[in-house]
């Protein structure tokens, strides 16, 4: 085998390694944190977890799904987290791109001066959906928003790490 024919092989075995590594998907942990603070103490957090494969060409969606029902007086209304995570892709080896929806809901209460049995809960909601950049190995607020209802500020943290 003459020189010339080598360099090619060792050159297309190269490309082909290059293109193989790229196509290859990589996995991350996706750590959320929701935080529900008033006068800057939290007072409430909860935390979720999802597995995610990262790979420009999906248009797949990773979910979290957790709540209840609270009754109302002509059924019931969904209440909880819901956490959607599409278009994974891995930016650097510092970073992920990721599309977020999350929505977070609640009932609460009617106030002490409102009789309970003919007043129907009060339900709170935040909706947050955005592409986000997110560094590897850090926590990063990536939303937050005032509560409608009370003087309390939700957010939603997230922390990526790769799976290996």
């Amino acid at each position: 085998m003459n020189k010339r024919y080598l360099a090619i092989v060792f050159a297309a075995l190269a490309m082909a390694g290059t293109v193989s590594a790229q196509a290859n998907p990589e996995f991350f942990k996706l750590d959320f944190t929701l935080k529900e603070s008033e006068a800057g103490k939290i007072v409430n957090s909860r935390n979720y977890q999802m597995m995610v494969k990262s790979d420009e060409n999906s248009n797949g969606t990773s979910a979290i799904r957790s709540g209840g029902k609270v009754p109302l007086n002509n059924g019931y209304v969904d209440v909880g987290v819901n956490i959607d995570v599409r278009r994974v892709t891995h930016i650097s080896k510092d970073e992920l791109s990721l599309d977020v929806t999350a929505e977070v809901s609640g009932a609460v209460e009617p106030g002490e001066s409102q009789i309970r049995t003919s007043s129907p809960p009060i339900i709170r909601q935040a909706r947050w959906n955005s592409t986000v950049l997110v560094p590897l190995r850090k926590a990063l607020v990536i939303f937050s928003s005032d509560d409608a209802t009370s003087k309390r500020v939700l957010q939603l943290e997230v922390t990526a790490t790769p799976i290996h």
